[in-house]
């Protein structure tokens, strides 16, 4: 199984393969005018999505999609994702009503629109999924917080102007902290597209619309702080997910007098090196980390965040409650909580 470490340094050296055949991209298709300037930007979103691609793949051999931000349920943050819909609307239309100001023609435009969501996967799954858990399990959410987000701001140097170095800064603290609180890594790459991709269209060859610059700038800090209260999260630190293995499986009379079904959702099955002992008629599970031996179970995501508070109770003093990585079926770690003989 790959480890976080090498996970880390595997995800470092494809983003320097990446910047390294950007930077030569750049000098082998120079730019004269609109059509070698998005001849040069299509070739190195070809470089984009292949870099995410490799990103995505060596994250998902160490964690799992839930892990990552990434699962296929249903995402969060509805209320912020109305206001991007809002705010992105009416600054494209705004945009396009001055369409005879632009020296770039309107369908340059929308390319640059679509390469901006290219940008915002690529760096997103870069630097807030593997670079991010990387450093996470390594060192801690707030080591993870600071080093990726200068890791981010060190990318951008050399093509973006050293002023706006401290923006790029912020913004990669801000997206961080989000994915710490458990905002999916979907709305984080949306709330990046939609950055650029107001940024795309306030650029008109050598004039820029520095209105909408400072109305993107606002919109992305609200719709940041919409996403962080919204109340349906994942969290990567594991409060939101529970390995269960004995009366508190989906199918025992327990977890539905429990409310455990209308609570949570079944992400899947799971192990976990250790072995169970009797407490009673009631099965406890003693973690051995080195052990050849494995515990299955069931893996939950709890809608009610409150249902901790009835298991703790239910449980009793002969359990403790603590954080493991499961390993699932497809060989990626998800952490989540678990009752362990205490």
């Amino acid at each position: 199984m790959m480890t976080a470490k090498r996970a880390l340094l595997l995800g470092i050296l494809c983003w320097l393969s990446y910047m390294l055949l950007r930077t030569l991209f750049q000098h082998w298709i120079p730019v004269h005018d609109w059509k070698s300037y998005i001849l040069q930007d299509l070739s190195i979103t070809v470089l984009r999505l292949g870099s995410a691609g490799i990103c995505l793949w060596i994250a998902k051999r160490r964690w799992s999609m839930e892990a990552l931000g990434l699962s296929h349920s249903v995402w969060p943050a509805p209320v912020a994702m109305a206001s991007l819909l809002v705010a992105g609307g009416s600054g494209i239309l705004n945009a396009l009503s001055m369409t005879t100001d632009w020296n770039a023609a309107v369908w340059i435009r929308f390319v640059e629109i679509a390469i901006a969501f290219a940008v915002a996967l690529n760096e997103e799954i870069g630097f807030r999924g593997l670079i991010f858990n990387g450093i996470r399990e390594l060192a801690g959410p707030k080591t993870a917080i600071l080093i990726s987000s200068l890791l981010f701001t060190a990318m951008h140097l050399g093509y973006q102007p050293l002023y706006s170095m401290l923006s790029i800064f912020f913004t990669g603290l801000c997206f961080a902290t989000l994915r710490v609180k458990g905002v999916s890594l979907k709305i984080i790459i949306l709330l990046h597209f939609f950055y650029d991709g107001c940024f795309a269209l306030e650029l008109s060859g050598n004039r820029v619309f520095w209105n909408y610059f400072e109305y993107s700038e606002a919109m992305i800090l609200l719709a940041s702080v919409l996403a962080w209260m919204a109340h349906e999260r994942y969290s990567i630190e594991g409060e939101h997910f529970l390995f269960v293995y004995g009366t508190l499986r989906r199918s025992e009379a327990a977890a539905k007098r429990l409310g455990i079904l209308k609570r949570s959702d079944l992400i899947g099955n799971g192990y976990v090196p250790g072995k169970i002992v009797d407490r009673g008629g009631y099965p406890a599970l003693v973690l051995s980390p080195k052990s050849k031996q494995t515990v299955s179970g069931e893996i939950i995501r709890l809608r009610d965040h409150a249902l901790l508070e009835d298991l703790d109770r239910y449980e009793g003093e002969e359990y403790l409650r603590q954080r493991v990585n499961i390993l699932t079926p497809s060989g990626a770690l998800l952490e989540t909580w678990v009752y362990t003989a205490r």
